[in-house]
Formats: structure tokens, C-alpha cells, sequence
């Protein structure tokens, strides 16, 4: 018996073993299986082999080339004919040329005849055998290979172009006819150069390009124009290679493009907006600045460069930490944390350090910026100087505050005189005859209670306009208003 470590490959080889001796079929069976570990399948008949065929997948077919009823050869032309693509043996004991040649001719992919020295015959069978089916998955792969070439070739979404070394056009794909507007048959044979010459100076550049290619030189996304039957005019990339026999003279120029028309146009018009944006933003008075999600600041407008004295390229990278005094920076630093957290608008007042050194009062407008899932990948924020508006209230309230004490201290010291003024007049009705000055002592009594009254309408007059709005309840304040005796509402 052989070496088993010689047989390895055999382990996984499935065989269909065809023989009309049951005999030679069992034996050669038995040193199939044990002496080289193949997976044998016999058949006694053309008719049971062509069944064993039908309901089952062999690596190959091993045959006598006589059997009783129908002959080797016309069992072989009847296995090609239900459909079995795979390697067929004949092995047998006739070796005359005539009948190799026949086996030949009618599709056997090899002859091994019986006879001789058993072990060698056997070992010749085997290496037939693993021969003639490694050639054959060879020639299955290759023919996988090609398929799925031609089908990428003639599907893909880019137009692909072969090219004698000349520059002719000997093939292209659908994609190349959809591109261009001409059908395969009238790009083949044409020179490929020609297809960018509505353009001037664009077939120059690609004759260039080709020849470039052909001096070992990588050609790829080189962008041109082409002007199409119909007028239109598009923007395609082309990438070339070339492939060299074995002298390393080219034999065949591969040639991609890619339309890039859409994307131009998509480039052209985010470009537009951007420079519309960007147009927007530097118009707007008040400072606008970017940050990232990391809290750097990615651009600013003009305003805001004057604002702070710093010119773009000095804000542009930086943090909150590096531009502003450490007080402030741990309030802009929180707020935008804050914001990251809870996404969407935000407004407070602040401080800001101005360009000239002094601390203006702010009121920051931010907003996050969402990416494409809509997750926050940034800021935009607006600057509002309030500084004027405050230093007016300010002005207001400390106004509002003198006039207070003013009337204050007058309204103290008008009471105190009114109040001498009733304690003479007291007195001058205690010490007089009232009966010829009771009229005047009346007059002058009602006077005095009218100045009171005026004096007490400046207490609550002199509290108006010094606080800040807020809703009242109507019938509190109704409630707590004191209207001097003297004034008297009118409805129209």
C-alpha cells in the first residue's frame, strides 16, 4: 500500500468510480479509499452512472472505457450532454492511439491505462486524478474571475475605456455610452482623445495625459471638461494605466472617468452659500463668534475682531481661557458647558473686556450648532453691548435718588413750618375775639390743609419711575393709594 502522508490533497476528492466488473469496481474502490483517502461513489452501468450524476456532485469521473451496453466513450458523451462540466478519466485497459485520441476528442480530460505494476498504475490515476481537477477548479476560478470582471466592467458606475497603445477606443462599458451620449459602436474605433475636443485645449491635455501614462507615470482624478453632443457641458475625472507584455512594451491603455458634474455643481453652489453667509455675518454690526465642541473658537466676524483688539488669526484656535481675564473666563467657560448640556438657545448678561481696557456690559445671545445626526458640534454666539443702556440707568437711579432726598428734606421742612404756622393760629383764636377774624382764621385753616395735601402727593410722586416695571394687583394698589381731598377724577 502507499504512504499515507503522501496523499493529503486526495482526503476531500470525491470520485464516481464506473466500472461493469464488480470485482475491479470493489478493488479499486477499496485502494481508492484507503490507500489515498478518496470519497468513492461505483456504478456498475452507464444507465446507474448517469443517475449517481444526476443526484450528486463528483470531483471527477473515473470510467472503463468498456462497459456491457453502452461503451466508455458514449457514456462520456452522454455524461457531457445531462450537463457535467467536471474532469472525466478513462481508465482501462486498451491503450491504442486511436482510442486516446477519441477519448480526447469527445471531451476526456485524461487516459490512464491499466496494467503493469499496480502500485505505479495507481499512483499515476491519483496524480491524473488531483491533476486534471486542481486544472479544472483552476479553469472554474478563472472563469469566476472573468465573469465577475466583465459584469464590474459592464455595470460599474463609471465609464471604462480600453485603449490600443495608439490611443484608439477598442472597447467601453454602458456607463461610458450613458456618459456620453454615443453608443459602443460608434466609441469603438474612434480616437479616444477626440471626445475632449469641444473644449479648447482639453484634448492636448489628455493627449498628454496618455502619453504621461505610458512613461510610467500614475494618472489618477485628473479633472476635465467634455461638451457633449447636445451642448450640455460636464466635468468628469479621468485616471489612466497602462498594461505591458513581457518586454514591458505597452500593449493596452485602461481609462476611467467619473462624472463629477453633480458634484461640481453641489461644490459651486455650498460654495455660494457659504460666501453668502459669510458675506451676512461680516455685515452684521454686532460681534459674532464660532466655537467648536471643544470650546475653541473656529472664526469671528469683523466686529468682533474690534471689539476685543484681536485680529481672526489670533482668536482662531484659541479657548475662553486664553483670550479673557480668569473671572470672566470661568463664566463664559460654565455657560457653554451648560449650553452643550442643554442644547438650543441661551442668553445672559456678562462682561466683557473691550479693546481699550475697560469692562463693557454684555448680553451674550448663543445657540449650539447640531452636526448631521443632530447632535450639538458646536456654538454661535452674538454679542449685544449694553454698556450705554446701563450707564443710563445708573444715571437715572442716582437722579431719582437726589430728587428723593430733596423732597425729602423739603417736605420735612415745609411740615414743620405748617405746624408752627397751626400753633400760632391756635393760639391768635385762643387770645383774639374770633367773631370779626373767624372767616379769614377759617380760610387761612383750609390753606394750610391744602399745603398739607400737596406735600403729601409729593411723597407718593417722588417713588415713580425709580423702579423697574413689574406687574401690580389693581385692587392692592387701589387699595393703598391715598388721593388728596383736592383732586377729583372726570370721565368724558
Amino acid at each position: 500500500m502507499p504512504d499515507q502522508c503522501q496523499t493529503p490533497p486526495a482526503a476531500s476528492i470525491t470520485v464516481l468510480l464506473v466500472d461493469d466488473e464488480p470485482i475491479v469496481l470493489d478493488a479499486t474502490k477499496a485502494y481508492l479509499t484507503s490507500g489515498y483517502g478518496f470519497l468513492v461513489d461505483t456504478a456498475c452501468s452507464g444507465k446507474e452512472a448517469l443517475a449517481c450524476i444526476a443526484e450528486k456532485r463528483y470531483d471527477a469521473v473515473i470510467l472503463d472505457y468498456e462497459l456491457e451496453g453502452m461503451s466508455g466513450l458514449e457514456l462520456m458523451q452522454a455524461i457531457r450532454e445531462q450537463g457535467y462540466d467536471g474532469p472525466i478519466i478513462i481508465f482501462t485497459g486498451r491503450g491504442r492511439e486511436e482510442v486516446v485520441i477519441r477519448a480526447y476528442d469527445l471531451g476526456a480530460d485524461g487516459y490512464v491505462q491499466k496494467g503493469g505494476d499496480i502500485r505505479s498504475q495507481f499512483a499515476e490515476l491519483v496524480h491524473k486524478t488531483l491533476t486534471v481537477i486542481e486544472r479544472r477548479r483552476a479553469k472554474d476560478a478563472h472563469k469566476k474571475i472573468v465573469a465577475e470582471y466583465q459584469a464590474l466592467y459592464e455595470h460599474a458606475p463609471i465609464a471604462y475605456f480600453s485603449l490600443s497603445p495608439g490611443g484608439i477606443i477598442t472597447r467601453c462599458n454602458k456607463k461610458a455610452e450613458i456618459l456620453l451620449g454615443k453608443g459602443c459602436r460608434e466609441l469603438t474605433g474612434s480616437y479616444f482623445p477626440d471626445l475632449f475636443a469641444g473644449i479648447p485645449g482639453e484634448k492636448e491635455r489628455v493627449l498628454s495625459l496618455l502619453m504621461a501614462a505610458c512613461e510610467h507615470q500614475e494618472i489618477e482624478g485628473e479633472e476635465f471638461c467634455i461638451l457633449l453632443p447636445d451642448g450640455a457641458q460636464i466635468t468628469v475625472s479621468v485616471s489612466v494605466s497602462v498594461a505591458r507584455d513581457t518586454t514591458g512594451t505597452v500593449s493596452l491603455i485602461h481609462a476611467v472617468l467619473i462624472d463629477l458634474t453633480d458634484q461640481k455643481a453641489r461644490e459651486r453652489h455650498h460654495a455660494e452659500q457659504h460666501r453668502f453667509l459669510e458675506r451676512l455675518i461680516e455685515t452684521i454690526p454686532g460681534p459674532v463668534f464660532f466655537k467648536d465642541k471643544n470650546g475653541r473658537y473656529t472664526g469671528c466676524n469683523a466686529a468682533f475682531e474690534s471689539y476685543i483688539g484681536l485680529s481672526k488669526e489670533k482668536i482662531i484656535g484659541t479657548t475662553v481661557h486664553d483670550l479673557w481675564p480668569a473671572p470672566l473666563a470661568v463664566i463664559y467657560d460654565a455657560k457653554d458647558k451648560e449650553l452643550f448640556e442643554n442644547p438650543g438657545i441661551q442668553q445672559y448678561e456678562s462682561q466683557v473686556a473691550h479693546a481699550d481696557g475697560s469692562l463693557h456690559d454684555v448680553v451674550f445671545y448663543k445657540a449650539t450648532i447640531p452636526d448631521e445626526k443632530g447632535e450639538p458640534d458646536g456654538i454661535v454666539g452674538v454679542i449685544l453691548d449694553i454698556t450705554t443702556r446701563k450707564q443710563a440707568e445708573r444715571r437715572l437711579y442716582e437722579a431719582n435718588r437726589q430728587l428723593h432726598l430733596l423732597t425729602e428734606v423739603t417736605r420735612h421742612d415745609i411740615l414743620n413750618n405748617v405746624n408752627a404756622m397751626q400753633l400760632f393760629l391756635d393760639l391768635v383764636k385762643i387770645k383774639s375775639d374770633t367773631a370779626h377774624i373767624g372767616e379769614e382764621l377759617d380760610a387761612l385753616d383750609r390753606l394750610i390743609a391744602r399745603i398739607q395735601a400737596d406735600i403729601e402727593f409729593t411723597r407718593v410722586y417722588q417713588d415713580l419711575g425709580s423702579h423697574l416695571p413689574r406687574w401690580q394687583r389693581l385692587a392692592d394698589c387701589v387699595a393703598e393709594c391715598t388721593i388728596p381731598d383736592h383732586i377729583h377724577f372726570v370721565i368724558a
